[in-house]
């Protein structure tokens, strides 16, 4: 494998054949005269550059929209490529360059701006990474990303100088172009953009890349979240009605109902950010190696080594544009998994207490009917109801309590308030309360992950 390498410099001419040195090998080629394996006796069918340039148009357009331009249509490409110049050397190269000057500054003058938007700013997106395990696939995935970027801004300087009124500029520019699309830098090139990709979705399914690690991440995040107490701490309470009191329990009244809130939240932020910035920037760096490597390679002998980059991109695009829709379903798996896992029910001494007379304001199932309320003794509900949070009823704070809130659908929902006794006023045990109460408010449905993509993330969804 060759060892990867910043673009060959803008300086002395080449003299010696591109393809002639692909046939015959680099040093079989530096005794050949000039000419020898002439580009027309060489030159290939174009088979590839349907597919190449709709895979490049694709990605423009996703990632750059209404100013993808030269780049989405492959003007610059046609215009400037190797093989759609005939170029065997560098004389022929800039010569026909030059025949086409005017229709070239007419797509630079157009392109300018797209191109100054594709930046990969991986370094930026590495602070914003906590999880250990991307950090380090990303200190790979930048190595190589910096290969082709490096590469990328000489091909934007070098389009500078061609829409130069100078002719050494322009000269320069043309220069710079043909180093850059030398055989052994596109090789270069080619190789930092298979790295790229293993990286961010490996062709073995026993690996993770940085595509599923999107999805670890949020996971980890809201689970970590969910199992932090502080993050459950319920408002305090405020004893409307005489006599009413926080509900008695011994580990303190908890609202594990921010487990859903703040989960979206940190999905939505994750997804928004560091995602998007993730997904973003493997998306720049393909479609800049993919101009790099279609301006060296279309209509010439190295065309065939487009193909697995071709076929290997359409692959990962294709995953890509699942995947915010993915998330939906691995966000509402976690926030379910994590209310079984740290949602709390009600304990003591109200839920072991066989003696606590409770007030049943309304049906479990149905509601809150009105009337005069039963009296039953012993705790109504299985631990299957999690304490949710606060809520205001009968002229009082209650604790609501959701059964089985991991199933989202057709929850039950309840109110519960504790009353002491006439002329006590402080707790000490069950005999201290003149009833514990219940006010049942129906069945009810959670909210689950909102399928709208963020907007930081809508352009993936042009990749499908």
């Amino acid at each position: 494998m060759p060892k990867l390498t910043q673009p060959a410099s803008a300086g002395g001419q080449r003299r010696l054949s591109r393809r002639a040195m692909v046939q015959g090998g680099l040093a079989a080629a530096a005794a050949l005269p000039k000419g020898v394996g002439s580009a027309a006796a060489q030159k290939i069918p174009d088979f590839l550059v349907e597919p190449a340039q709709a895979l490049i148009g694709k990605m423009a357009s996703s990632l750059l929209g209404d100013v993808a331009g030269p780049l989405a249509s492959g003007a610059l490409i046609k215009l400037l490529g190797l093989g759609g110049n005939d170029a065997d050397n560098y004389e022929t190269y800039f010569a026909a360059i030059e025949n086409k000057l005017d229709d070239i500054k007419a797509q630079l003058g157009e392109v300018q701006e797209s191109l100054g938007r594709l930046t990969s700013d991986i370094a930026a997106l590495t602070e914003k990474v906590t999880d250990v395990a991307v950090q380090n696939l990303l200190a790979n995935f930048s190595e190589n990303v910096n290969i082709i970027d490096v590469n990328f801004t000489s091909y934007r300087s070098a389009l500078a100088a061609l829409a130069s009124s100078d002719s050494g500029q322009r000269e320069a520019g043309a220069q710079q172009l043909f180093n850059l699309f030398d055989t052994v830098n596109a090789q270069n090139i080619s190789v930092a953009l298979r790295n790229v990709q293993d990286a961010f979705l490996p062709r073995y399914s026993q690996q993770t890349g940085l595509l599923a690690y999107q999805s670890e991440a949020i996971t980890a995040a809201m689970t970590s979240y969910a199992a932090n107490p502080s993050n459950l701490k319920i408002p305090a309470y405020r004893p409307y009605s005489r006599g009413a009191i926080e509900v008695p329990n011994d580990d303190g009244v908890l609202a594990c109902g921010v487990i859903l809130s703040g989960s979206h939240q940190i999905a939505s932020d994750m997804l928004n950010s560091v995602v998007a910035d993730t997904l973003r920037a493997f998306l720049t760096v393909q479609l800049q190696g993919m101009v790099l490597l279609s301006s060296a390679w279309l209509r010439t002998i190295n065309a065939p080594q487009l193909q697995s980059h071709i076929d290997r991109n359409k692959r990962i695009l294709a995953a890509m544009a699942k995947f915010p829709l993915s998330i939906v379903q691995t966000v509402d798996d976690s926030v379910a998994a994590n209310f079984k896992r740290f949602g709390k029910p009600l304990g003591r001494p109200l839920a072991t207490s066989e003696g606590t007379m409770w007030v049943w304001w309304g049906d479990l199932d149905t509601g809150y009917a009105g009337g005069y309320p039963p009296r039953k003794p012993g705790y109504p509900f299985s631990n299957d109801f999690i304490m949710w949070g606060r809520y205001f009823g009968l002229g009082t704070d209650l604790l609501l309590l959701v059964e089985r809130p991991w199933d989202y659908e057709n929850c039950r929902m309840v109110g519960v308030y504790a009353q002491l006794q006439l002329g006590m006023t402080e707790f000490h045990s069950v005999s201290d309360l003149a009833a514990a109460a219940l006010v049942g408010l129906g069945r009810w449905p959670l909210p689950r992950f909102d399928k709208t993509i963020p907007k930081n993330l809508e352009f993936v969804a042009h990749l499908a």
